[in-house]
C-alpha cells in the first residue's frame, strides 16, 4: 500500500485532493479534461479519477486538513 503514494502517477494523492476541493460546474469528465489541459497533461477518465479517489488514504486526507488548518490558523 505504501508504494502506492511513491510511485509518480498522473493521479497522485496531492492532485486527486486538489481536484476534489475544487468546485465542479461542469460534468466531472469536462472538469478532469480542463485540469489537465491546464498543467498540460493528458486528460484521465471520471473511472479513473473515481477508483483513484476511492484508493485515496483516510489518514492522508486528514493529515492534509490538518495541516490546511494550521496553516490558515497560524500562517506558514
Amino acid at each position: 500500500m505504501k508504494n502506492r503514494l511513491l510511485r509518480k502517477r498522473k493521479l497522485g494523492a496531492k492532485r486527486i485532493l486538489h481536484l476534489i476541493l475544487q468546485r465542479i460546474y461542469l460534468t466531472l469528465q469536462l472538469h478532469l479534461d480542463n485540469y489537465y489541459d491546464e498543467i498540460g497533461e493528458c486528460p484521465v477518465s471520471k473511472q479513473a479519477f473515481s477508483k483513484a479517489r476511492k484508493n485515496l488514504s483516510p489518514e492522508y486526507v486528514r493529515g492534509f486538513a490538518d495541516m490546511t488548518s494550521e496553516v490558515a490558523l497560524y500562517g506558514s
